[in-house]
């Protein structure tokens, strides 16, 4: 049997390359990726895009959206644009090396549909010994009222914001978007175990005055430390484990 390239991270219809990128596939990619709310028809934006893993995520899920990845560092940027071109749906996708601030003020107001982010967030911690580690998981590289901005510029009527933060990080976007007149309508609060403390918050924002959250949960593991069902039937579509 041929062995796979320890670089390679095989999902159900596509391939990602990771050979470069300063972030490789991981679970809160896949979680907002897979969790997302999106119109069936548009433009959807990937911020700070790495692999290109959520981007070929939402490209699966939605067959008549077009997909704009952004990724800053260059490393990363060519494994997405790679990724793009040799999935099946390279004919819907754009990569492009840019960060948001540039991308925010290049675009036409209102012109996306959509927009998803798994920003980063260790904002006091201990900083990566690489410049591309420090770059993808520190906040002061990609602050919350930057995303607020974007997603207050960029969504038309009727768009869509979706992203993943600790659940304090969450608490700051949610503050940064309501400037701009975005409230979240929709929220996943992911947990590790039953009965464990909250990990990851997803929210999805939209225009309009503030309304009644949907509520939702994951949990990811079983007290064992085996997938829970919940996480298998969520992520079935995609990884090839289950």
């Amino acid at each position: 049997m041929k062995a796979v390239a320890p670089d390679i991270f095989k999902m159900k219809q596509f391939v990602i390359d990771q050979a470069g990128a300063a972030m490789k596939v991981n679970t809160d990619g896949l979680c907002i990726a897979v969790w997302a709310s999106m119109h069936a028809h548009g433009t959807v934006l990937d911020i700070g895009g790495g692999t290109g893993l959520i981007g070929l995520i939402l490209a699966q899920r939605y067959p008549n959206v077009h997909v704009i990845g952004i990724e800053p560092h260059q490393p990363s940027f060519e494994c997405m644009r790679k990724n793009f071109e040799l999935s099946p749906w390279s004919y819907r996708m754009r990569a492009f090396p840019q960060d948001l601030k540039n991308f925010t003020g290049s675009v036409p107001p209102g012109s996306l549909n959509g927009i998803v982010c798994n920003p980063p967030y260790f904002a006091n911690s201990s900083l990566p010994a690489t410049v591309a580690r420090l770059q993808s998981r520190h906040m002061h590289t990609l602050k919350t009222t930057d995303l607020a901005d974007c997603a207050g510029r960029l969504l038309a009527s009727g768009g869509l914001f979706s992203v993943i933060y600790p659940p304090g990080q969450m608490a700051f976007l949610t503050s940064a978007c309501a400037s701009y007149g975005l409230h979240p309508f929709r929220r996943c609060v992911v947990y590790s175990k039953p009965g464990g403390t909250q990990i990851r918050v997803m929210q999805t924002f939209g225009h309009g005055a503030p309304v009644r959250l949907q509520e939702e949960s994951l949990i990811l593991y079983r007290p064992d430390g085996s997938y829970s069902e919940a996480y298998r039937d969520f992520m079935k579509d995609f990884l090839i484990i289950f």
